[in-house]
């Protein structure tokens, strides 16, 4: 009886966890990536389907079905994953992966930030809203202002809209957002009616009511 639970124990250690998570989002440039079939948690890694995020990269791939391989192209940067190794090439060097590429239904799964930051993209993980961020493009923030809410669909609705992002660890309203706001916050004192939104000083954080 002992060896039985031993084994099953055994088999829980090393059997590879996968679950699909068809919560988890990814942005590329506050643009939302479309996916054929949902990404994937292995092991505490996501993993993505090949093509889209390759191509919200801007990057051209390739399929190599003989040796079961993705290739992919960008600028002087190319990208070789072989399907079950745990190491790939970038420009010709070895790097580990974290997790394998594998297919699962069809369809090619790979680690959307090794791939983002192979190709010099700046790769972040937002836990509030469950997204993979990717900034590709060198934007001055220094202007805009931090931003917060409790309210995850106000949150998303607003990311969405690209009047927020998040950038170094923490959200950001751009300045014709919190303008609109702070134009409406003064029409609304000017009516003596109750805002549905506070802005607070000094820092100027948005918070909308709840």
């Amino acid at each position: 009886m002992k060896k039985r639970l031993l084994i099953f124990v055994l088999l829980l250690v090393l059997v590879p966890i996968t679950s699909f998570a068809g919560n988890i989002n990814v942005l590329v440039d506050n643009s939302k990536v479309n996916f054929l079939s949902d990404p994937i948690i292995k092991n505490g890694t996501t993993l993505v389907p090949m093509r889209q995020i390759f191509e919200a990269l801007g990057a051209k791939v390739e399929w190599v079905p003989e040796s079961k391989q993705v290739k992919a192209n960008l600028n002087s940067t190319t990208i070789i994953l072989t399907i079950g190794s745990n190491t790939a090439q970038v420009s010709g060097s070895n790097v580990k992966l974290s997790a394998c590429p594998e297919i699962i239904n069809g369809n090619t799964y790979v680690p959307p930030r090794f791939i983002a930051e192979s190709l010099g993209a700046k790769v972040e993980w937002d836990n509030q809203t469950k997204t993979v961020v990717i900034t590709t493009k060198n934007k001055d923030y220094s202007n805009w202002v931090p931003y917060s809410t409790s309210n995850l669909k106000t949150l998303w609705s607003n990311i969405m809209s690209g009047d927020v992002v998040y950038y170094n660890g923490q959200y950001l309203a751009s300045p014709s957002f919190v303008q609109s706001l702070s134009k409406a916050l003064d029409e609304w004192n000017a009516n003596n009616q109750a805002p549905p939104v506070n802005l607070i000083p000094p820092d100027f954080v948005f918070v909308p009511a709840e």
